[in-house]
């Protein structure tokens, strides 16, 4: 652990070094050495598992980062959320003895309420004479 903070320390510091020191010299033409500091970072791929989107929530696309860097790969893009998908709630007649409903309205994928049914009075018997 130590060897790899020394190391990393080292570079950052010749780093340093090298861009204080590359305004007051021309560009040199030799190649650069293979060393930790100037070899190309190969990414790690990490998946970003999509989120499907619900009936009030945006979800997201599959994407991808570097594990490494966090460098985003592929982004995730943002899926509109679906909305309610209605059914209609057929009302209820009162009769003499029970009660009634008035017509409603819920989701037929999340069950969320969209219109509340309502209570309607029984009716009563009504005397004929």
């Amino acid at each position: 652990m130590k060897t790899k903070i020394f190391t990393l320390l080292t570079a950052l510091f010749a780093l340093i070094l090298c861009f204080s020191s590359c305004e007051s010299t021309p560009p040199s033409t030799e190649q650069p050495q293979n060393t930790e500091a100037t070899q190309a970072h190969t990414h790690t791929e990490v998946v970003d598992a999509a989120v499907a989107p619900t009936c009030t929530e945006a979800g997201k696309t599959e994407g991808k980062h570097c594990s490494v860097c966090n460098t985003v790969i592929v982004a995730q893009e943002e899926v509109a959320a679906l909305g309610h998908t209605e059914v209609v709630d057929a009302a209820v007649t009162p009769t003499c003895t029970d009660a009634g409903k008035t017509e409603g309205k819920h989701c037929s994928v999340c069950n969320t309420v969209i219109v509340a049914q309502e209570e309607v009075a029984a009716l009563g018997h009504t005397e004929v004479v």
